[in-house]
């Protein structure tokens, strides 16, 4: 595999195929739900929460194949990791071009609602594209994180991750009863800073986002430096 990013477009491609099933089905539920709101006077379309999840499981499914694959092929770590973060920022600047265009869509036939209008006044489409790619492009790098992390963990250690959301769920309740719900009131107005909520500035949540892609790509890269090539 020695062409100039053939690991990018072989990635690329594996998910586009994925993608052209799950867009063709959110165009006919898109149809379904025009239809049923004139016959109905009311409804609305979301599609963005549904292509979360599959750029999430895009993430969770981009790394053990394709790397058996390259590494069979004498592809670098350093190389992998280069050209699979082009392919899933291939991914989810495609994903937005879509989902761009279904709300334009959309919205000639019924109300399309955003998860973007949900926490933000405004309704810039440069600000509503620059959000969602981030959004985007930060999911689809979580799942690779979280493959990551089960594909270099025993089977012991796998447990524990599966099982430490539970744990930390029922630590935070545990101190927020503990120092009346000091824990939870500051939870909320981290979500609030993440998000730019208070400000209602969605450009605060961009840089947010690209900052936790970031750490998130430093975390992929230290894991896969020394994994070894499983069957």
């Amino acid at each position: 595999m020695k062409n100039s990013l053939s690991v990018a477009k072989l990635k690329f491609m594996d998910c586009l195929k994925a993608m052209g099933i799950f867009y063709s089905i959110s165009l006919l539920l898109m149809i379904l739900t025009w239809f049923l709101s004139v016959k109905e006077r009311g409804g609305g379309y979301n599609n963005e929460s549904a292509a979360l999840i599959f750029l999430f499981v895009c993430g969770l499914n981009s790394f053990k194949e394709s790397f058996k694959f390259t590494s069979a092929n004498g592809v670098s770590r350093k190389r992998y990791f280069r050209e699979s973060l082009i392919a899933m920022a291939g991914i989810a600047a495609l994903a937005t071009l879509v989902e761009t265009g279904l709300r334009l869509i959309s919205q000639v036939f019924t109300r399309h609602e955003m998860l973007y209008n949900m926490l933000y006044e405004s309704n810039s489409i440069l600000a509503v594209v620059v959000w969602t790619f981030a959004l985007f492009f930060c999911v689809s790098l979580l799942g690779w994180l979280i493959n990551l992390i089960y594909y270099r963990s025993s089977a012991l250690l796998k447990i524990v991750v599966s099982l430490s959301p539970v744990y930390v769920t029922i630590l935070l309740i545990w101190l927020n009863k503990l120092i009346g719900g000091s824990v939870f009131i500051a939870i909320g107005n981290f979500i609030s800073f993440y998000w730019g909520i208070t400000d209602s500035n969605s450009y605060v949540a961009v840089l947010n986002l690209l900052a936790t892609s970031v750490f998130f790509c430093g975390l992929i890269f230290l894991l896969m430096r020394r994994a070894p090539v499983k069957e």
